[in-house]
């Protein structure tokens, strides 16, 4: 299969030629129906539809979610900015590090130590809205105990994370 900057690329030309030729809906509509013979039609079709999964994959490559996973055993990060999607991080150090976490594969950890000022970060929307609204919520006024449970496709729980909330001073 071709790899996705493959497809992309050849997604790219195509908009360009049409941008180019200066072709709209209707002209195209128009060209499907005044083909004459099935070569001209099965073309056109080829043609769309290579345009359409030139898109698609645009949209896919920005949202992959990985199911391999890089196994760092021993390291020590210190004072920087550490990927963790797709990784299992075994007995490693995270010293005054920001952890970037960007939704798009598991993250595994064992044996791990966390030291001085490290920070989780991301840049996907859906985990920052989530991650908003629980800090709403754990700030209401009236609630006692904040939790987050993950569910499975099925709706079964599988984790669940609990926090008293804190008296105010």
């Amino acid at each position: 299969m071709p790899s996705a900057e493959a497809i992309i690329g050849l997604g790219q030309l195509l908009i360009a030629l049409v941008v180019w030729f200066k072709v709209d809906a209707r002209t195209i509509g128009k060209w499907f129906m005044l083909s004459d013979t099935p070569r001209n039609k099965v073309m056109l079709i080829l043609i769309l539809g290579g345009l359409a999964f030139s898109v698609y994959a645009v949209y896919a490559s920005s949202h992959r979610y990985t199911t391999s996973v890089e196994t760092l055993t021993g390291f020590t990060y210190a004072n920087q900015m550490v990927e963790m999607d797709g990784r299992r991080f075994e007995n490693c150090t995270f010293e005054n590090s920001t952890l970037m976490y960007r939704g798009k594969g598991e993250v595994y950890r064992a044996g791990c130590r966390f030291v001085g000022n490290v920070v989780l970060t991301t840049d996907h929307p859906a985990i920052t809205t989530f991650v908003r609204l629980g800090e709403y919520i754990s700030s209401r006024p009236g609630v006692v105990e904040y939790g987050v449970r993950n569910i499975d496709e099925k709706g079964r729980l599988y984790r669940e994370f609990r926090q008293k909330r804190l008296p105010s001073p």
